[in-house]
């Protein structure tokens, strides 16, 4: 997809993780340095620098995601647990990523009343071309999109895991709001502004899954 070699040997493909929503994402930041430098011109403070390094926010940039969490019932367990999820979430981010425009979080939150508890975020939103393809036309522009396969499946191999103990692991992946997350992201969302609740775009089915496979649930707007 993009690769970048190691100048070093053994020569390897040091990006063989990206897929066509990371490279995106990507793309789009090197677009947003390039305009920086066009604005700018050549920039010698270091503290002018500061507004092209500034962190991303992901809860301010999207109002939908995949709520990812990962718990066992032992810090031993967790620790294995979590590291096998954590390597697959990248089948998650690729199949989700050819039905919506995805922006994976790398990082994983925790919950502070919780031990061996991680939770993972991956922004959702319709992919450009379709929204700009049926924006005149509501019947198509708010059909749902189907996720749970691509959910159904990341789960079903996780937990095919050979290591994997059912009793102690678990897994559970779902579809959220900005307004659905945890009280313990609260200091990560952004102040809600004017007319923030008013959702365009088109209709969307969020998902989750546990340990009793994925079901739909309400539908959502999708912008």
């Amino acid at each position: 997809m993009m690769p970048i070699i190691t100048p070093s040997y053994p020569c390897m493909n040091s990006s063989y993780n990206v897929s066509e929503s990371t490279m995106a994402v990507m793309k789009a930041e090197f677009e947003r340095g390039r305009e920086f430098f066009r604005a700018n011109g050549q920039v010698r403070e270091a503290a002018a620098y500061k507004k092209l390094f500034e962190p991303a926010n992901l809860f301010a940039d999207y109002k939908h995601f995949l709520e990812v969490e990962v718990w066992a019932t032992d810090k031993e367990s967790f620790e294995l647990w979590e590291g096998w999820v954590h390597s697959r979430m990248r089948f998650l981010v690729k199949n989700v990523g050819a039905l919506m425009d995805v922006r994976p979080w790398p990082k994983a939150f925790s919950d502070p009343d919780r031990t061996n508890y991680h939770v993972y975020y991956i922004g959702l939103k319709k992919k450009k071309e379709v929204v700009k393809k049926y924006s005149l036309d509501k019947s198509q522009a708010n059909k749902a999109v189907e996720l749970n396969p691509a959910v159904n499946s990341f789960t079903h191999t996780v937990k095919d895991w050979a290591d994997r103990n059912a009793e102690t692991m678990q897994i559970a992946v779902r579809h959220v709001t900005r307004a659905d997350l945890p009280a313990f992201m609260a200091d990560k969302v952004p102040a809600k502004k004017k007319g923030d609740g008013k959702r365009k775009g088109v209709g969307g089915v969020g998902v989750v899954a546990n340990g009793n496979g994925t079901k739909k649930v309400k539908e959502e707007a999708v912008s």
